[in-house]
């Protein structure tokens, strides 16, 4: 009897538990994941670059023409920011050196640590995402 009453209890317990570290993203009012440490979605979509922040912290980012990455100085503290879960959209004519030619553009971003001064500081390497244009 005494057995049994233990593999109960561990059935209960590990029933109790089994949903505890699910590893799926929570979901957002509008049924789309929530922040999953880590990833910078980029995608286009009527003429404009998507930049969807599904990471835990600031991030920074530069969108630039793929013809035209080796000529562009980096923006550094004036480079535009997406906040945890949000989106931000780049319009086509707003990519760094854009043309009605171009093709494919790099998007390169990096997460920021923000100290207690309130200043951001970068935090690791850049990442960069290479976008089809066409």
């Amino acid at each position: 009897m005494f057995r049994g009453g233990v593999l109960a209890t561990l059935a209960l317990l590990g029933s109790a538990c089994a949903n505890e570290f699910s590893s799926t993203a929570p979901a957002t009012n509008n049924g789309t994941p929530g922040i999953v440490a880590g990833t910078l979605d980029v995608s286009t979509a009527n003429g404009a670059v998507m930049l969807r922040n599904t990471t835990e912290h600031l991030i920074g980012y530069m969108v630039i023409d793929n013809n035209r990455l080796m000529s562009v100085a980096p923006c550094g503290s004036t480079c535009p920011i997406v906040v945890q879960g949000a989106t931000s959209t780049v319009p086509f004519a707003q990519i760094t050196g854009y043309s009605l030619e171009s093709s494919e553009a790099q998007v390169l971003w990096w997460k920021y640590t923000v100290r207690t001064d309130g200043a951001k500081v970068a935090d690791g390497s850049m990442q960069t995402t290479t976008i089809k244009l066409k």
